[in-house]
């Protein structure tokens, strides 16, 4: 389909407006429309069995469907810190971790790099060199981490369902606005993806017509200004297990950075 096109489709996209129910209406319409609340339990700092070891460089091995990934100190002190905002190396650093822990060969998860490399029009082979090792074009589900660096910055998360044609838009604060220009460009980064492996021979599918956008959170979750990365990795995790959501709650953030933390630390030195 001509790129054109696809930009013409966009405006046929409908993002449903759950504004107006409240969290029990709205989580029950989750239920009839098939959409999952994850159970997963992020243990209690008091309780986690993860000895914390040595803040130094930890670098995991390169595999064939992850490149290595290096965390240095001041990344560690991040996920150390609660009140502390993630940078990019602890989204996609984590993100590859969890993946590696949990396993689901349904999943895509893409870098924090991704969307930019879109938004600034980078060529087919940068795009191909830095997305090809997580076999997309086989998977039927993609995370896509989003940063907008507007103020103080805020981490946000879509999740890509390419055979139900659905977006669905993480926000710990519930904001709005700001998707209708992220979703514009999540589209053409959809089109481009699929282009790119289909020029390469893969063997895919491209229908850009009548997508729909749902937001996932009706009211902010979140009533601080730092952990928002933090809510998307716990976005991640719901997805890596055939969720949708999760049921953490604000106050159980400070335990996911330190599970974080420590399965970083569990890294081996060398």
């Amino acid at each position: 389909m001509p790129l054109l096109s696809v930009l013409k489709s966009f405006l046929m996209i409908r993002v449903e407006d759950h504004l107006g129910r409240s969290r029990r209406l709205y989580e029950s319409s989750l239920s009839r429309q098939g959409l999952l609340i994850d159970d997963f339990c992020v243990p209690s700092q008091d309780l986690h069995v993860i000895v914390p070891g040595r803040i130094v460089t930890r670098t995991t091995s390169s595999t064939g469907a992850f490149p290595s990934q290096v965390f240095e100190p001041r990344d560690i002190t991040f996920l150390t810190h609660p009140t502390a905002f993630l940078n990019d190396v602890c989204i996609n650093g984590c993100a590859v971790l969890l993946q590696m822990d949990m396993p689901n060969p349904a999943v895509a998860v893409f870098s924090t790099h991704d969307l930019p490399r879109i938004r600034y029009n980078a060529a087919d082979d940068m795009l191909w060199r830095n997305t090809s090792s997580t076999r997309y074009w086989e998977k039927d589900v993609w995370v896509l981490p989003i940063h907008r660096p507007s103020g103080v910055g805020h981490w946000v998360v879509c999740v890509i369902y390419l055979s139900r044609k659905e977006l669905h838009l993480f926000d710990s604060l519930a904001e709005r606005k700001p998707w209708k220009q992220d979703v514009k460009d999540i589209m053409k980064l959809i089109c481009r993806l699929l282009m790119v492996a289909r020029q390469r021979n893969k063997n895919v599918h491209i229908d850009m017509d009548r997508w729909v956008a749902r937001p996932l959170t009706v009211k902010p979750l979140q009533t601080n200004g730092y952990d928002c990365g933090v809510w998307v990795l716990a976005t991640v995790i719901a997805v890596l297990r055939g969720r949708h959501l999760t049921q953490l709650r604000e106050d159980e953030m400070s335990d996911l950075r330190y599970y974080l933390r420590s399965r970083i630390l569990s890294i081996p030195l060398f």
